[in-house]
């Protein structure tokens, strides 16, 4: 195995690794424990009031592709800093079929809600945006509520919470800003295809007075592709929220871009991030006057870059140049609690790798060896836990074999 540059046999790297990230903060623990199945796409949300984190994620049965299930599992913070993983729950209707999930905390009603796309298995082949509340405990409350569906396919929802006062009327507890991708398969249709914003009520349901398009996709020769998938949403104090989204086009290139939405959830401005192909976006909000964003330049494979933007999303200071590792399997930014920078998680060869942000956008020029895994990584997703610097970090780590959900605690900052 090839690390910096010298050679290092691959059973001598991974007992380095190890001694080198054990420390007292350091836990992990499988989420997924005694349900059957592959699982993948786990994303997580932190109750701000009991520090717990629930986490959820996509089950697949073995032997059906199209039998998945959404669960959700309460890991619970002991008096010690540990976490103990409590009891899934099923939170999917089990007559569809669930991708690309989101879950968001309330903490004015101390609640959850997810998010999904829905696929229907009674022959119209319908893609809907479905929605679930969650207790502040992670158990479900209420039915699966349809928040998108009509004569277009609904996919790919990204949730934020919203304060009461930025929802619409009659919404006393707060809510969510949701955006999602709509389209059709036919040409003829293709002025309706784009990503759209709306509104959810704290149990989810749809409450807005208006369901606007705030980003269309890309002109093609054919006409347009139809595919804006969006990743994530990050808001500022001033009400504004930010998307990252990927575009396809027709040559089948990939373009990631940062949406601003209104408090209304109106768009206001999108920009492109680079102008070649790319993919795994990401966008924090590091203080009030800068964004961070990350993305992977997979056009020329030179790995991932960075650059700041102010709120207007122009950009500030020069693009970061991109880190010199090859293709780098995925990004994820979280911005600090204790600590006013943030911290970009990246991985590659089966190894989890760290650096600290600064507040004012500045990269630490150091790469910290989080955690050698020695298994392939599906997908992944990090939180930071309320007044500190550790960061909450789950994966779906494994290749359909005995793949599960796992969770790693580490500190951002070294001490």
């Amino acid at each position: 195995m090839y690390f910096g540059k010298a050679y290092i046999p691959i059973g001598v790297f991974v007992i380095l690794s190890f001694i080198s990230i054990l420390h007292a903060d350091d836990q992990e623990f499988i989420i997924s424990k005694n349900i059957a199945g592959y699982h993948i796409d786990p994303y997580a949300a932190v109750n701000l009031n009991t520090k717990d984190v629930v986490v959820i994620w996509l089950q697949i049965d073995k032997d059906d592709y199209f039998k998945r299930k959404i669960y959700a599992a309460r890991c619970r913070l002991l008096k010690n800093g540990l976490f103990k993983v409590m009891k899934a729950v099923l939170v999917s209707d089990p007559d569809f079929v669930p991708e690309h999930l989101r879950i968001a905390y309330n903490p004015e009603d101390n609640g959850f809600v997810v998010a999904w796309g829905d696929y229907d298995l009674d022959g119209s082949g319908a893609h809907t945006v479905k929605a679930r509340k969650l207790k502040g405990t992670g158990k479900t409350a209420g039915p699966v509520r349809t928040a998108m569906s009509g004569q277009m396919n609904y996919r790919y929802p990204v949730i934020h919470y919203t304060p009461v006062d930025t929802v619409p009327a009659k919404v006393s507890k707060g809510g969510y800003l949701i955006v999602y991708l709509a389209h059709e398969d036919f040409p003829a249709d293709k002025d309706k295809a784009g990503a759209y914003s709306a509104f959810l009520d704290h149990k989810g349901k749809l409450v807005s007075t208006k369901v606007v398009m705030v980003s269309k996709p890309i002109a093609t020769k054919n006409a347009y592709s139809n595919y804006i998938t969006p990743a994530r949403i990050t808001r500022l104090h001033d009400g504004s929220y930010f998307c990252n989204i990927e575009k396809a086009s027709d040559d089948i290139s990939y373009f990631q871009y940062i949406l601003k939405l209104g408090k209304d959830g109106d768009a206001v401005k999108e920009v492109r991030l680079w102008d070649k192909s790319s993919s795994h976006s990401r966008v924090i909000a590091l203080n009030p006057q800068t964004l961070f964003a990350s993305w992977e330049k997979t056009a020329d494979a030179s790995g991932w870059a960075s650059q700041l933007y102010n709120p207007n999303l122009k950009r500030k200071k020069k693009e970061f140049p991109a880190h010199p590792w090859y293709n780098p399997q995925d990004i994820e930014l979280v911005k600090l609690n204790a600590d006013p920078g943030g911290y970009q998680i990246s991985e590659l060869n089966f190894t989890f790798y760290g650096k600290y942000i600064s507040k004012n956008g500045k990269l630490a020029e150091d790469d910290r060896t989080l955690k050698y895994t020695g298994e392939p990584q599906l997908t992944s997703n990090a939180v930071c836990l309320p007044d500190s610097n550790r960061i909450f970090m789950v994966r779906a780590e494994g290749q359909h074999k005995e793949d599960q959900i796992i969770g790693f605690v580490f500190n951002a900052i070294e001490e």
